[in-house]
């Protein structure tokens, strides 16, 4: 992807302000239009009503400002910052859930690719760790914050989704016996009904009611 990092540090030649939530970005509308088709669809409003004071200027308060920093930086760099995902939320899972639904919402799937490969890789790391930890439960409460990034591989069908819904399968399989499957587990997990019914039938546990 190609990158306009000094564009976006120094907001030159700049023709929109994008405001959320008390922020602003100066920012450039052939950038945003070509790379994001929901913003090519607001841009386009905004020419038609012929509002035009220096920038054209596009609010997005019905948003949270860290997704649309998070998004915003994508455009112009390309990836999504660690750092920034963090500020959203301590837990990873429901950082990256709460930009996927923004992913959809903006009708951005060049982002929602970057959050699945995220996903993928934070599922590896968190496996490297139960590896190395063999003696590691697993608690309830990140039984849930794990879930969400199930949700996010349950949300459609393309292949990377496939993928992705085949390494939590396998990864929920490898680490079952740190979990205590108890009558919570399988309550949260039939709140995925398809990843619910994906795990127990590759642990063979399909018929096993609780």
């Amino acid at each position: 992807m190609v990158t306009n990092w000094n564009l976006w540090d120094t907001g030159k030649h700049a023709d929109i302000k994008i405001i959320c939530r008390g922020y602003h970005w100066f920012l450039h509308r052939s950038i945003l239009a070509s790379r994001c088709a929901w913003f090519n669809e607001r841009i386009k409003e905004l020419e038609k009503d012929g509002k035009y004071d220096k920038y054209y200027v596009l609010d997005l308060d019905e948003l949270l400002f860290a997704p649309v920093r998070c998004l915003l930086y994508f455009i112009y760099h390309g990836d999504i910052v660690h750092g920034q995902l963090r500020e959203m939320s301590s837990w990873y899972d429901k950082a990256l859930a709460e930009l996927y639904d923004v992913s959809i919402k903006l009708e951005f799937p060049q982002f929602g690719k970057a959050l699945l490969a995220l996903c993928k890789e934070h599922l590896y790391l968190t496996l490297q760790y139960y590896k190395a930890n063999p003696k590691a439960e697993m608690p309830h409460y990140q039984i849930d914050k794990f879930l969400r990034g199930v949700r996010i591989a349950y949300a459609g069908d393309d292949d990377d989704q496939a993928k992705l819904r085949r390494a939590y399968v396998k990864f929920f399989a490898r680490i079952h016996r740190t979990i205590k499957m108890d009558k919570y587990f399988f309550r949260e997990i039939r709140s995925v009904p398809m990843f619910s019914a994906d795990l127990l039938e590759y642990l063979g546990l399909s018929g096993w009611k609780r």
